[in-house]
């Protein structure tokens, strides 16, 4: 199992009582992976704004479905599960899917599934369902470019924009 660290991150003001409740119902979608500890620290907070602010610029039908790519510990699909018909989050480690799969019972989120494979192994016709999917950082070279052929194939054509934006 890929090793992650735990350590304090800091919530501003306005999140403290969300950042209770997950303290109090053992809930943990800001470990860190070892070998990643660079980007994490103190991440928490400028994660939300910056994901919000993003997810906000998409005019979002309330019968759309979300997938996030590479989910690690499902933050993200909580943060989107009330604006999303069904949430969908892919990830290759099970011990990581599991933890998010916890995290989001726990959260009580009821419209979410993990999906514990790697992404080119993914069904076609539940990427044809999917209207917004969210990448950060998942992976790179021919797994990517095997994914937008997959994803290309599946849409019959129909993706008008694939944007890669870093952050920071």
């Amino acid at each position: 199992m890929p090793q992650l660290l735990k350590f304090k991150h800091s919530a501003d003001e306005f999140y403290k009582k969300e950042a209770e409740y997950f303290k109090e119902n053992d809930v943990d979608f800001f470990s860190c992976y070892k070998n990643n500890i660079e980007d994490c620290i103190d991440c928490e907070s400028t994660f939300r704004k910056t994901f919000l602010n993003a997810i906000s610029r998409i005019d979002i039908n309330p019968d759309w479905n979300f997938m996030d790519i590479g989910c690690g510990l499902g933050f993200p699909m909580y943060l989107s599960h009330k604006l999303f018909k069904n949430v969908y989050g892919v990830e290759v480690i099970p011990e990581i899917a599991q933890i998010a799969e916890s995290n989001l019972t726990k959260m009580g989120v009821k419209n979410f599934q993990i999906i514990n494979s790697h992404i080119n192994l993914i069904d076609k016709n539940l990427l044809s369902k999917i209207n917004v999917f969210y990448l950060f950082n998942p992976f790179i070279n021919k797994t990517f470019s095997n994914f937008v052929e997959n994803l290309v194939n599946s849409l019959g054509g129909g993706i008008t924009k694939i944007q890669q934006k870093k952050f920071g």
